[in-house]
């Protein structure tokens, strides 16, 4: 999703940043005017992630179902599920046509 965003944001924002850099605007000043608006959106989420987090850790442990959010087996099943679901999702991690 993130890549998706930047890809939209850079092909919104195509002609400002060919126009800037054409007035002499450096490499660095083009990627901060892109990369604002991407960790605005990362922040924003990462926000509402941490909270809905919070209130299911306690909505599991109202249930007493002997699953206990904080237990390391919980976290190593987790981080397994991000893993695969990642390494299915490759392509967006390529970098090709990038210039070198």
């Amino acid at each position: 999703m993130l890549y998706g965003v930047m890809a939209y944001t850079v092909a919104r924002r195509t002609r400002e940043i060919g126009i800037r850099m054409a007035l002499g605007a450096g490499d660095g000043n083009v990627v901060w005017l892109v990369m604002k608006e991407v960790l605005v959106l990362v922040g924003d989420r990462y926000c509402v992630g941490l909270a809905a987090s919070w209130g299911l850790t306690r909505y599991v442990q109202k249930q007493r179902t002997g699953f206990q959010p904080n237990d390391l087996m919980t976290i190593v099943l987790a981080t397994i599920g991000i893993a695969c679901v990642c390494a299915g999702r490759r392509d967006m991690f390529r970098l090709e046509g990038r210039p070198k």
